[in-house]
């Protein structure tokens, strides 16, 4: 077995053996603060689209599709796993669809940005 030197971004954790990488990536890593990234803005906002209604989620629906609601999910175990899963008059919110959304820009996100003139940094 040999030992190796190597480098790690202090932001992301991602290795590489290269210095002169592990810096070029380390500059625009999208969970550096510096590189003004959508993933370290204010404005970025995870959105639920209900395929069945065509509408957004509303924050509530939000907060119990993150099993943040009491009682609104079951909790399961069985021999290999312990999980939770919505009531099922919450089943509905497992076929909706994820995005990303910029509240400044008002257009989803794919991929994500970096360097934005409207980057602000969270709080």
């Amino acid at each position: 077995m040999k030992q190796i030197i190597a480098y790690r971004c202090d932001f992301c954790k991602k290795v590489t053996v290269r210095k002169d990488r592990a810096r070029m990536h380390e500059s625009g890593c999208f969970k550096n603060p510096e590189s003004k990234s959508c993933i370290t803005c204010e404005y970025l906002s995870d959105r639920l689209w209900l395929n069945d209604e065509n509408r957004i989620a509303t924050d509530d629906e939000m907060n119990i599709y993150a099993f943040k609601v009491e009682g609104t999910f079951e909790t399961h175990s069985d021999d290999f796993d312990y999980y939770m899963e919505l009531k099922p008059e919450y089943q509905y919110l497992y076929n909706s669809t994820g995005e990303r959304y910029c509240e400044t820009l008002k257009e989803p996100l794919f991929p994500l940005r970096t360097r934005c003139n409207s980057h602000k940094t969270k709080v």
